[in-house]
């Protein structure tokens, strides 16, 4: 899974020519949270055993669909 998210993020690079973010979970809302966590141009993963390492440091704010209006 991830190597296919990082042959995927170097395609979009060298074909179309701009930086994608790739979050990589066995849920939908942990990949997005994954995909936001730092950018340009990286892959991250969330999987349940890396919630609480990767998760809980975060602020309310940096949750994905929570904290403040935009």
């Amino acid at each position: 899974m991830v190597k296919l998210a990082y042959e995927a993020k170097d395609r979009i690079r060298d074909e179309l020519g701009f930086a994608v973010n790739i979050g990589v979970s066995t849920k939908f809302l942990l990949s997005k949270m994954a995909g936001d966590f730092s950018k340009p141009d990286k892959i991250h993963t969330l999987f349940q055993e890396e919630i609480e390492r990767k998760v809980w440091p975060l602020s309310v704010s940096d949750l994905f669909s929570v904290g403040g209006l935009q």
